[in-house]
Parts: C-alpha cells; structure tokens; sequence
C-alpha cells in the first residue's frame, strides 16, 4: 500500500511491531494520526516508521484513547470493509447526535401537508422533546443514575420542547409514576440503548427499563424494543432482511410484507401505529438522507419519527451528511454535546 500509514499491510506475516499480536484485519489511519504516533515513541518501537504494522490496541495504547472513524482515511476499501464487519466498534460516535438530527429535520415538517419534495436541511429546524429525552436517558445509563430522576432534571432545565400532557405532569411531579401510555415517547429516547448493550436479550431487557417508567402499556414498552433492537442489529451487520425477520414479522408481524405505499400515511402518535411504519420506511429507503425523506413524507408525527429512523439509518448506512452534523452541533446545548462526548468515548 505504498507509503499509506496502516495498521494492515501487504507483507508476509501480519504481526504487531509493538506487542506482536494479529494485524491481519485493520484499518489504514491518516497521516496525521500516525505521525502523533510516530513523534510520541519512535524511540521505543520504531526503526522505519512507515514500515511497521501496529494492531488496534497499540495504537489505542499509544493515542490514549479509542480510534474513531475521523481517524481513518476516508474512501479507502479496506476501511470500507473493516467499518462494515465491526459498525459496533467503528460508529459509537455520534449515535447521539443522528437521533438529535432526525428530530430537528422533522420539527418544519409537522402537520406539513404539500406535495413538493421534502428537503433537508430546510428553515426552522430545532429539537425537540425528542432530542432532549434522548440525552436525558443517555445520561442515565452512562453515569448509572435513576432514570426517572435523570430524565425529569433534564427535562426541567430545557422547557417548552413539546412534551406530550401526561409526560409534563410527569415531569413536574415526582411522584407520578408511569402512566400506562402506548405513545410513542418510549421508542423515540430509546436511542442509547442499543450501543451500550451486550447482546440482543440486554438490549431488548434496557429498553423496557427505559420505557416503563412512563409507558408501560404493553404497546409502548414493545415499540421501545422494536427500535432499540433494530439499531443494535444495524451496528451488529445485521441485513435489511435480518431486521425485517428479527423486528417487524416479531413484533408488528401484520407489516411483514407491507410496501411503502401501503403502510398508513398520517398523523398518529401511539407506538402500534408510528413504530411499524418507520421499520418500512427504512427497509426501503437508500440511505441516511433517504431515510428520514421518507418518513417525513408519511405526513405523520415527523420529529418523533426521524427520531427513531435516523439512528438506525445511520447504524446501517454508517454515514451522517457534515452539513446536518454541524447544525446539530451549533443548534445543541452544550450539556447534551458533553453528553454525546462522554458516550463517544465509552
């Protein structure tokens, strides 16, 4: 591979030049994130610096911190092929920051009605109810507090974001409990879930926590699942099919072989009637743009409904535009961009 910085190169035997373990399978950095490397212990390891393998973890070791995907060099096959065998380990950052996005772009497109092709980023975007109970939850499970108790603090600190009648009362009185809702305020938070969680049973066992604090109809602890699974399957490699199989023929098996164009188009707030038709709407779509298209078109509840797509868009496709990520960025309060470092760096 010439003079590319690596951690995998065409040689004979594909050993680490530091601890000696496996580099077969790796990824090719940018020169810059090398030459940190390079200037911080070419004296303890390095001969010929452009010559030498290094595995994942050394190169961890050395950075001091976690390889993220704007370490590595951008179009390059193998990188290509390493993000899509281990999307797990690759897109932990800004998960976050994909559902904050779905949510803003659907803001404008609430009880929007015309015809004429949906555009992102389009004026008066903001976030939501959505956003902010997103990092209320992820907050939670990074800091391992109560989720009541940490989604009712943040919640406090950002009001007037559109919170549904019950979930304010909620919100202001602590000693509300859940309220047997089937809305679909469960599946729209529910976001962090999937990343931090070890396998299928955890995910799914974590999101009913998540949800039934305030939705524990069976409906609303169940779209909290569907959309949790179907992100976790995303970073896990999982194919459209596996969703399709796994998520909408398990949960909401009357949409199994629904189209686009026969799943309903509307306003409708519960998690029977919104969760189904954002799984369709990703089985068809073609990208992460194309995604939240789709859903906003369904004319129905848009910013709850990009909440719960993009971040399984971006589990599966890998992608996120930079002009949408940047606005997200410049538009978000600075408690939820900590937030969304503290979970990047998990």
């Amino acid at each position: 591979m010439g003079k590319e910085h690596s951690l995998y190169r065409k040689k004979t035997n594909y050993i680490c030049d530091c601890c000696g373990g496996d580099t077969s399978k790796g990824v090719i950095i940018k020169d810059e994130i090398w030459k940190e490397i390079v200037d911080k212990f070419e004296s303890r390891i390095f001969e010929d610096p452009k010559d030498n393998l290094l595995c994942i973890n050394c190169i961890e070791k050395f950075l001091g911190r976690k390889i993220t995907l704007d370490d590595l060099k951008p179009g390059i096959p193998l990188n290509l092929e390493t993000m899509y065998n281990n999307k797990k380990f690759f897109m932990k950052k800004d998960l976050l920051l994909s559902t904050a996005i779905g949510d803003m772009m659907g803001v404008p497109y609430e009880f929007y009605r015309k015809a004429e092709e949906i555009v992102i980023p389009c004026s008066g975007y903001d976030y939501s109810d959505d956003t902010v109970c997103t990092f209320g939850v992820a907050k939670a499970l990074i800091k391992g507090t109560d989720i009541s108790k940490t989604l009712r603090e943040v919640c406090r600190k950002e009001p007037g974001r559109g919170y549904g009648g019950m979930f304010r009362q909620w919100i202001a009185d602590s000693q509300i409990g859940p309220y047997n809702s089937w809305g679909n305020g469960a599946p729209m938070r529910v976001s962090s879930v999937a990343l931090m969680a070890g396998s299928e049973e955890e995910c799914l066992e974590v999101a009913k926590k998540t949800a039934e604090i305030t939705h524990n109809h069976p409906e609303g602890i169940k779209g909290a699942q569907a959309i949790a699974l179907a992100i976790y399957l995303c970073l896990e490699g999982a194919s459209k099919e596996d969703i399709r199989v796994k998520v909408l023929d398990h949960f909401y098996p009357d949409y199994k072989y629904k189209t686009y164009k026969e799943i309903p188009h509307g306003f409708d707030v519960s998690c029977q009637g919104s969760v189904p038709p954002v799984l369709v709407s990703f089985l068809e779509s073609t990208s992460f743009l194309d995604c939240l298209k789709k859903v906003y078109a369904l004319h129905g509840d848009t910013d709850t409904q990009g909440a719960m797509i993009a971040p399984i868009g971006y589990a599966y496709y890998g992608e996120i535009p930079e002009d949408l990520l940047e606005i997200a960025k410049s538009t978000l309060p600075e408690w939820m961009l900590e937030i969304n470092e503290e979970y990047n760096k998990l």
